[in-house]
């Protein structure tokens, strides 16, 4: 099955509008910056290719910091977004299906494949199997693989639908099935996965390094409405997501993970 595609006019500002730039949406991809900034190197990892880019946010941090970088997303309206945010030139960054990556790029080699804020739940399991040994290809030896996925367990999300008597939603992360979520009024199917699903999955070609939760004490962003009103609470939250952001047992507790895989 391939990932979903939404192409519909206006989707990719009103994401950086509501996620990208929003306080939670910040301060969730600041974790992950800070985790790529403590363990990969322009010297040993100058390669990137980002499946699922988006606006290409994280691209340009990327490309500040020094790496390589290839993109892309399965939105021609999201890579059009990102072209003109990463001044295009600087920056690889094309249309693709993730499945039909590897044949886009035909023999080149990378040292990090990086997909961040849900890129890889857009897959059903069996895709996500049959990517193992694609994404390995792609890889030189001793590449890396950093996903940034949704869980399965959210303790926010439980505790907030609960509150609002809604328990089909507080618990609709653990369905082995592909959830119906509605994303600025389009629908589409979205899958969740613990870091040991995500682990057996990759097994066959790549060796897990990490797992870390991100957004374990910080909310989700559906929540920035409030939170912008709350700045002082939102601060402690970040204080607290940097005491405990580093507890690898929270991992499927938080809103999403980050999950770091090697190459055989």
């Amino acid at each position: 099955m391939q990932e979903t595609k939404i192409a519909f006019d206006g989707y990719a500002e009103r994401y950086d509008e509501e996620f990208t730039y929003s306080a939670v949406g910040k301060l969730q991809r600041n974790r992950v910056w800070k985790y790529l900034s403590k363990n990969i190197s322009v010297v040993d990892y100058p390669e990137i290719l980002e499946l699922n880019c988006g606006t290409g946010e994280d691209a340009a941090w990327l490309l500040k910091n020094g790496f390589k970088v290839t993109a892309t997303d399965i939105s021609q309206e999201m890579v059009n977004v990102a072209n003109r945010k990463l001044n295009k030139g600087k920056a690889i960054v094309f249309q693709s299906d993730i499945k039909e990556v590897a044949f886009k790029l035909g023999t080149k080699k990378f040292d990090l494949i990086f997909s961040d804020f849900g890129g890889l739940n857009c897959l059903d399991s069996t895709t996500l199997s049959e990517l193992s040994l694609v994404f390995s290809q792609l890889l030189n030896p001793g590449g890396r693989m950093i996903f940034v996925v949704m869980s399965r367990n959210c303790r926010w999300e439980q505790w907030y639908f609960k509150r609002k008597k809604d328990l089909k939603s507080a618990y609709r992360r653990q369905s082995k099935e592909g959830i119906e979520v509605i994303l600025f009024d389009e629908k589409f199917s979205t899958w969740y996965y613990s870091p040991e699903e995500i682990k057996s999955l990759f097994n066959s070609h790549f060796t897990l390094k990490t797992a870390k939760p991100i957004g374990i004490a910080l909310p989700p962003s559906y929540l920035d409405n409030y939170f912008r009103k709350h700045k002082l609470l939102l601060n402690i939250l970040n204080l607290a997501e940097k005491i405990i952001g580093g507890i690898s047992s929270f991992s499927d507790k938080a809103d999403h993970y980050l999950i770091d895989f090697v190459k055989k």
